[in-house]
């Protein structure tokens, strides 16, 4: 499973109302006797990539990108490859890190690099019992940040997000408006947010603006306490 996040401004912008969770009010229920709010509704301009499920389990849900490794097939190499089916979108793996793999190791000849520097890394492996209803299935995530670059390169790879293979669409959400998951994906894209949040802090030059989309969205319910694993 692949947890992309685009720094401000860099993915096509979703759909309107694409993956709200809020439900629209009855039309006949009475109006609320409660003033409105003064707090205006929570904005990012940072996002998060994922499918929506083709087929079962999970099928109609949105998902992270992601599925099996083929035999021989270096884990960085699946990684890319399936968020590649699956969305369009092309990255690497970097090598080293935990456990992180040199592209083409063990697995025979290097496929051809990517033509934008977008980088994933290892992040950890979860392998719960009851995470899929397929059976005991270990998935190994990775995580990566898209950022801006002078020559417009990124923005280009990103213009041809679609869904494909297992997946029947794939959009990028905002960091603050996310969807509920299938399997333990949000578990994923905390744990992922939490990690490259701690990586932009230390990072020189940080995107500041990338950095609070992250804190906010750790902050806010949906990446908050248990979730129902619904598949």
């Amino acid at each position: 499973d692949v947890v992309l996040v685009a720094a401000p401004g860099v993915a096509p912008p979703a759909p309107a109302a694409a993956g709200s969770s809020a439900a629209s009010p009855s039309p006949s229920a009475p109006p609320s006797s409660a003033p409105p709010s003064s707090a205006p509704p929570p904005t990012s301009r940072s996002s998060l990539l994922l499918i929506e499920r083709k087929r079962p389990p999970g099928q109609g849900r949105w998902a992270l990108a992601g599925g099996f490794v083929n035999e021989g097939e270096p884990l960085g190499e699946a990684a890319a490859r399936e968020l590649r089916e699956e969305t369009g979108v092309e990255v690497v793996a970097a090598s080293g890190g935990q456990g992180g793999e040199e592209a083409g190791a063990e697995g025979g000849s290097a496929p051809p690099p990517p033509p934008t520097p977008i980088r994933i890394d290892q992040l950890r492996a979860y392998g719960d019992p009851g995470r899929d209803p397929r059976g005991w299935t270990v998935t190994v995530a990775f995580a990566g940040v898209v950022r801006d670059d002078p020559g417009g390169e990124n923005r280009r790879a990103l213009s041809v997000t679609a869904g494909g293979d297992d997946a029947s669409d794939a959009r990028w959400f905002p960091l603050c408006s996310l969807p509920a998951m299938a399997f333990d994906h949000m578990a994923i894209v905390r744990d992922a947010l939490r990690k490259l949040a701690r990586e932009e802090e230390g990072r020189e030059g940080r995107d500041e603006e990338l950095l609070r989309d992250m804190r906010a969205a750790l902050r806010g319910g949906a990446l908050r306490g248990d979730w129902d694993r619904a598949f």
